[in-house]
């Protein structure tokens, strides 16, 4: 059988007031309007995404007293918890004020240097004041390295 045969015109009038959608979208994006900010849309299962934190800035004084922690011998990570940044960011800062870093562990040099003194009699915590480090890294380097570490009493 035979399809009845449409002209053109009839298939424009099959969709009749649907044609023109534009009276429509207009409906649509004032409904949208009047929905409360921050709705999420039916179906969407996504969790509301977190801003993006902008890094601490520091001011003058504060660069000032963290540069001035660091030359009292104050470490990264604890200047980073004083002042509420990244111990990276600290040091990012002082790196741009000029300030040269202290190394994180002791160079071949320094391990010579260190037990040459702590042989000597030097306390670790003196020996780590010479060469910029804390003396427990001194006694761990140097017990890493084989040399014989005495007791609390010198012995």
């Amino acid at each position: 059988m035979r399809a009845p045969h449409t002209s053109p015109i009839d298939f424009v009038d099959l969709w009749g007031p649907y044609y023109n959608t534009n009276a429509q979208v207009r409906d649509l994006e004032r409904l949208i309007k009047q929905l409360p900010q921050g709705s999420s849309t039916p179906g969407s299962s996504d969790p509301p995404r977190k801003r993006p934190r902008t890094a601490k800035q520091l001011n003058a004084e504060q660069t000032a007293q963290l540069i001035a922690g660091y030359a009292e011998g104050a470490n990264l990570r604890k200047l980073g918890t004083q002042f509420g940044i990244h111990p990276n960011t600290a040091g990012l800062i002082l790196r741009r004020e000029g300030v040269t870093l202290r190394p994180k562990s002791l160079t071949p040099a320094h391990v010579a240097e260190a037990t040459r003194l702590y042989e000597a009699g030097w306390s670790s915590a003196r020996i780590g004041e010479r060469l910029g480090f804390h003396g427990t890294t001194i006694i761990t380097t140097l017990r890493g390295h084989g040399v014989r570490i005495r007791d609390t009493q010198g012995r």
